[in-house]
């Protein structure tokens, strides 16, 4: 289970047959202030991803970008901009709002709670989304030292 959760104001909503609708933020963006439509609300941050993962966030199949718990990454907070591009083509990269930061003591404990397929869309099991955690240099060493973090992505637009 998730040791620590932190997210932003997106909670899940119910409609009367009881099924979940899409999140709904909370209190309201003032449209008559102009000063509020300009002003930037986030940090933005840049990381680097491989093309196929920045491609399945894209089209929404990737929901979780999991990275060892660091003094970098812990600097990547909820209501953050995320630039993941790849190195042979910087330019082809995809943005997204941080929703939410899930603090995991392992990569197994992460995939069991988020799902294997929500972090490695191309797995087809729980073991082989873990093989491929660990086969990226010291991301298993990190990991034992000091955790993993999930964060839950979306897709921004300005």
């Amino acid at each position: 289970m998730a040791s620590n959760v932190t997210s932003n104001s997106l909670i899940p909503t119910q409609d009367s047959s009881g099924l979940a609708n899409s999140n709904k933020r909370r209190g309201s963006f003032n449209e008559d202030c102009p000063q509020e439509k300009k002003a930037k609300l986030y940090t933005l941050r840049h990381l680097t991803l491989k093309k196929i993962y920045i491609e399945q966030i894209r089209e929404g199949s990737k929901l979780y970008e999991v990275r060892p718990r660091t003094n970098r990454i812990e600097k990547i907070q909820v209501n953050d901009v995320v630039r993941f591009y790849y190195y042979s083509n910087s330019s082809d990269d995809v943005r997204c709002k941080v929703i939410a930061r899930l603090h995991f003591d392992s990569y197994r404990e992460m995939l069991e709670y988020c799902g294997f397929a929500n972090c490695i869309p191309t797995s087809q099991s729980l073991e082989e989304a873990l093989a491929i955690y660990h086969s990226i240099p010291n991301y298993q060493q990190r990991a034992l030292e000091s955790g993993v973090v999930a964060f839950v992505l979306e897709v921004f637009t300005e």
